[in-house]
């Protein structure tokens, strides 16, 4: 599973930090981002779930394809000319 379809799908993400998304990740709180991974770490995304779950659900619009095509259209506004 993609980190945007684990986000779309409410299911909170982990990860290291050498993706990009890592960013957004730590900043929206969508799951956790560590390199080297203990039972703490794994302990933290089991105790804190609920919250990574409402913030992934919260956040799945803005990693959607409709959300992303409006982004893009907004940076130079379609009038028919070339």
């Amino acid at each position: 599973v993609s980190i945007v379809e684990s986000i779309a799908a409410g299911t909170p993400v982990v990860t290291t930090s050498v993706p990009f998304t890592s960013v957004y990740i730590k900043r929206e709180n969508l799951g956790i981002v560590a390199d080297h991974w203990n039972e703490k770490a794994l302990e933290k995304i089991s105790r804190e779930n609920d919250m990574y779950v409402k913030n992934c659900l919260d956040y799945r619009e803005k990693v959607s394809n409709t959300h992303c095509a409006g982004q893009f259209l907004a940076l130079r506004p379609c009038n028919g000319s070339h």
